[in-house]
């Protein structure tokens, strides 16, 4: 961040001209500009908005290396013809030069997705998208304030990960369907804060030149300086686990697939050492069992995250695992999209020992809200200052619990 303070303060030394003062001070126009998508039109009004306006012009960087096309069930990639190729490297070069990188914050690397309008942009003949891939990568550590990095459908190589290291500014990595063929983890590991797991809404594979390696994302992520986790899988299946799946970890095949995808969720979790705020979205509607079972050979609770101090999730995962005094904030949702859920359910698993009992935050959906319900909530959580209920119906005869005396209790309540 040092050389992006100091390029900053080159250009308000230049905007602060005693012949032209600007009605408010740079950093409250910087400010102004942060909700502004179209910087290119702003910055033509004149020189100081120019110059200013770099920052956010320049704060996010899209490139794609390759084009990504469904081939009956497998993905294949295919490369830009020369010219492409040639431009795009052109403008990667401009924006990695010495007075645009220091600008550069967020970087997306993903493929253009194959349509008929992009045939005469494809090289039809023999070969890889990875020369451009790995070009792409090259040059990241030349934005030395790159912090957060999105890489879609890449797979990711020795070579790749040796780039990713060098990014001493990064603490998000989200990455989406992103196949390790790296062999050996690199050492020291990537120091991440945020990961993000997600998986496409297809079930294909890839058919060229991607042959599973032998690390996973987990094997070269450092587990202490982890913090935040969010993981959105489209279907409880093999195929979503790009990445996060290595040809070891897939070694028991006696196993249904909703159990081995249950399995690298709970290897997921608990990779880091001081895990503070976790995210899963639920699976596709239609895709998993109206509950899911824990894998035969865990047991509930086994697995501890003390450190946990916001959830927003399946309740079944919730259940699975240990949390300590430091959770403060859970949102509980289904685990297939459905909006609510069996308030039996519910009630079963608030009342599990393993779940924390210092909860200020409870956000759930269930389907009534009986006064057991209530009561459990309140004998279990009883620090909270903040409830929030999303209910399919509700019977207010059957809700006696929020009576006058006992409103205290409900700071904030909201019946949908």
């Amino acid at each position: 961040m040092q050389k992006l303070n100091r390029t900053i303060s080159k250009i308000f030394s230049r905007v602060r001209s005693p012949k032209r003062h600007l009605p408010l001070p740079p950093e409250i126009w910087l400010a102004v500009f942060e909700d502004i998508d179209d910087m290119s039109n702003v910055r033509l009004t004149c020189t100081s908005f120019a110059a200013l306006g770099k920052v956010q012009a320049f704060s996010s960087l899209k490139i794609s290396p390759f084009i990504l096309a469904a081939d009956g069930d497998y993905y294949r990639r295919w490369a830009f013809t020369e010219d492409v190729v040639a431009e795009r490297l052109n403008r990667l070069d401009f924006w990695a030069s010495d007075d645009i990188a220091p600008f550069v914050r967020h970087c997306k690397v993903y493929p253009q997705f194959y349509s008929e309008s992009m045939a005469s942009m494809v090289r039809w003949r023999k070969g890889h998208a990875k020369e451009f891939i790995n070009a792409v990568f090259q040059r990241l550590p030349l934005f030395l304030n790159l912090h957060r990095l999105e890489i879609s459908h890449i797979p990711v190589s020795e070579q790749i990960l040796t780039q990713l290291c060098q990014l001493k500014a990064l603490r998000t990595l989200e990455v989406t369907d992103c196949t390790l063929v790296a062999r050996i983890a690199p050492r020291p590991p990537l120091d991440i804060t945020n990961i993000h797991f997600y998986s496409g809404t297809g079930s294909l594979t890839y058919r060229d030149w991607e042959e599973r390696g032998d690390v996973g994302w987990l094997d070269v992520l450092n587990p202490d300086t982890i913090r935040r986790i969010c993981i959105s899988f489209n279907e409880p299946k093999v195929v979503h686990l790009h990445g996060v799946a290595t040809k070891h970890s897939l070694c028991d095949s006696f196993t249904s697939e909703s159990e081995r995808v249950s399995r690298h969720i709970l290897s997921i979790l608990s990779h880091p050492s001081a895990l503070e705020e976790l995210k899963i979205y639920p699976f596709r509607s239609g895709t998993c069992e109206a509950d899911l079972d824990p894998p035969s050979n865990y047991t509930l609770g086994s697995l501890s995250l003390p450190s946990l101090q916001e959830y927003d999730g399946p309740y079944q995962y919730l259940s699975w695992v240990t949390t300590g005094p430091e959770l403060r904030s859970v949102s509980l949702i289904t685990l297939d999209q459905s909006p609510y859920a069996s308030s039996t359910i519910l009630h079963k698993t608030i009342q599990q020992q393993n779940i924390g009992e210092y909860i200020q935050c409870l956000t759930i959906r269930v389907d009534t809200i009986p006064d057991i319900l209530l009561i459990a909530i309140r004998a279990r959580f009883s620090r909270i200052k903040v409830l929030k209920m999303y209910a399919k119906q509700v019977d207010e005869d059957e809700v006696s619990f929020f009576s006058p005396v006992n409103r205290e209790f409900m700071l904030d309540s909201i019946f949908v």
